[in-house]
């Protein structure tokens, strides 16, 4: 190992600025706004009287709403240049550009941080003069937050604190700015061979070529020159370690099957309302990069958000469908939502699949093969049962994976499920439903695999999730450097599908697993809130009654009969 702790630190240095060197502030953008607890649609908005909201604005209460409206007009200094939006509204919110939904500006409700601002790119070229119409419909937050003048002994007493209060968001600045792509790219090339020499053999040759080339290239950069001389040596520097990344693996690399997704709780911490917002950002912003990266697919399981999607925010909708015919949108999960198998009964799991497989069905021309579960508390003994008369091959989740609270990680990766009947269904788990896509991290994650002996390839969802957003540019950048990278597991840009296909034709058997896929982690979660189990109960009882009587008034109604005893839910 050739990199001394002075180059290791100087490489970080050098990289801190890179990123300081990424966006170069040019207009500064003021708004004029409202506030507001309706779901509005664009038009409205835009009609609603407005007063200004300057920088230091604290607006919105719980589950609230501001719209920002503001005018640019690109001056002479962004000639031809690549420019991109960067906001600070305080909190999570959607964008627009000329009336047009433009894409989110990822400040999550999971306080994710997102080290770039690239996704937001307004114009490739900008034309001096054109004028920008911007929107921002920014999200007043879930509240509570945490804001506490003493020391706190537990989770029950915070909840309890009379200062325990809702922290309410405040405008910051926000810019239109000049996007240094060189400055990037370079980035990105050195966060991944360095990811790369991390996590190989310190004594071997790749390592030492690795940091001879990343030496070299640290000494041609010119920071502290004018913007022309810097772009120049970010390029030489590049030069310096494109070899590094043309290095390719040999013949038993493993194979990492990635795409995007964007895991996205229907009710957790929110509104009804707020998911339907964050459908609208969260898909905004992966059409806006499926544009960008045409080999980018991006997996939303649930017939739902497609639903809102199609009311609520109709050109997005129309541009998904042309995104599914493309191939990019992938449409696949089997159920209606991701829904819980423990407390439902048996007929409201059939009538999940009965329904979002004819959705997907009718909207896209689309089978469902497979049931998409990532996020629920434990899977049924009878859903193997379940999924094959419903017509799913496959089965993927992530929970199993997760070992905390003193329980035991579950044994396998790839495997049979056997249900209490005796059916199968072929199962995939992996680590996590959202991972982030840099070389260490996916190199971490084929070493922590639990199959060790008979699984030589992982199913690889990336980008940030639970309350939506998605993957970024990043993500997708760096599983362009990674394809056949030398010290890396291959990484295909493909479907969830296309790796049970590939395993079901490839050289190891699966293990096997008989009965209820029990999750211990969370052991104890049905134990309380009885009532809402009471609720559920009695619900399932009266829709049953409902659905009985709706079948016996329509008994000679030939197309309500057709309807309901004609259904094909293969």
């Amino acid at each position: 190992m050739s990199l001394s702790k002075e180059w290791t630190d100087r490489l970080r240095l050098y990289q801190q600025e890179l990123e300081r060197q990424l966006f170069l502030p040019v207009t500064e953008l003021s708004f004029e706004g409202f506030t507001t607890h309706n779901r509005l649609r664009y038009p409205q908005a835009a009609a609603h009287p407005r007063t200004p909201m300057p920088e230091g604005t604290v607006y919105g209460e719980k589950f609230g709403y501001a719209w920002f409206f503001s005018t640019l007009t690109l001056p002479p200094e962004t000639a031809g240049k690549k420019l991109v939006l960067s906001f600070d509204l305080g909190g999570e919110g959607l964008v627009y550009v000329d009336g047009v939904p433009f894409g989110t500006n990822r400040a999550d409700r999971m306080t994710h941080t997102y080290p770039h601002c690239c996704d937001l790119v307004l114009t490739e070229s900008a034309e001096v003069g054109k004028t920008y119409e911007i929107a921002f419909e920014g999200y007043a937050g879930d509240g509570p937050r945490k804001v506490l003048t003493g020391p706190v002994v537990d989770e029950a007493e915070f909840l309890t604190r009379e200062d325990y209060h809702y922290s309410r968001p405040v405008v910051g600045r926000s810019f239109c700015g000049i996007w240094d792509e060189d400055a990037y790219q370079l980035f990105l090339d050195t966060e991944n061979l360095v990811g790369v020499r991390d996590c190989l053999d310190p004594d071997s040759l790749r390592v030492m070529e690795i940091d001879n080339a990343l030496k070299r290239a640290v000494n041609t950069l010119r920071m502290e020159e004018g913007r022309d001389a810097m772009a120049r040596s970010y390029r030489e520097a590049r030069d310096i370690l494109a070899p590094m990344l043309s290095c390719i693996n040999g013949t038993t690399a493993p194979r990492i099957y990635a795409f995007g997704h964007s895991h996205l709780d229907l009710a957790w911490l929110w509104t009804r309302e707020e998911t339907v917002r964050k459908c609208g950002r969260t898909f905004s912003t992966q059409l806006h990069l499926m544009d960008m990266y045409p080999d980018y697919v991006f997996l939303q399981s649930q017939p739902y958000l497609y639903q809102q999607t199609k009311e609520n925010y109709p050109e997005l909708y129309e541009k998904i469908r042309q995104k599914v015919k493309a191939g990019q949108f992938i449409p696949e999960g089997g159920m209606w939502v991701e829904a819980d198998t423990n407390m439902p009964c048996g007929e409201s799991l059939i009538r999940q699949f009965l329904y979002g497989k004819k959705f997907f069905r009718e909207e896209f021309g689309v089978e469902s093969e497979l049931l998409w579960l990532p996020d629920v508390f434990g899977y049924s003994g009878a859903m193997p049962q379940i999924l094959r008369g419903c017509g799913i091959r496959y089965f993927a989740t992530q929970k199993l994976s997760w070992v905390y609270n003193d329980c035991d990680a579950f044994s396998y990766n790839y495997f049979r499920w056997q249900g209490i009947d005796g059916s199968e269904v072929l199962s995939v788990l992996d680590r996590d439903y959202g991972a982030q896509t840099d070389a260490k991290t996916v190199i971490h994650r084929f070493r922590e695999r639990a199959s060790k002996t008979n699984y030589d390839r992982i199913l690889y969802p990336y980008g940030y999730g639970d309350g939506g957003a998605g993957p970024t540019r990043d993500h997708l950048e760096n599983l362009h450097r990674l394809k056949d990278l030398e010290g890396v597991p291959k990484c295909e840009l493909t479907t969830p599908n296309a790796l049970f296909r590939d395993m079901e034709n490839g050289p190891y058997a699966p293990d096997h697993y008989v009965g209820e896929l029990y999750f211990a982690t969370h052991r104890g979660v049905y134990t309380s809130q009885a009532d809402v189990k009471k609720g559920n109960r009695k619900s399932e009882f009266a829709l049953r009654e409902a659905d009985v009587w709706s079948a016996l008034t329509g008994h000679h109604d030939p197309a309500l009969q057709e309807t309901l005893y004609n259904t094909d839910i293969q």
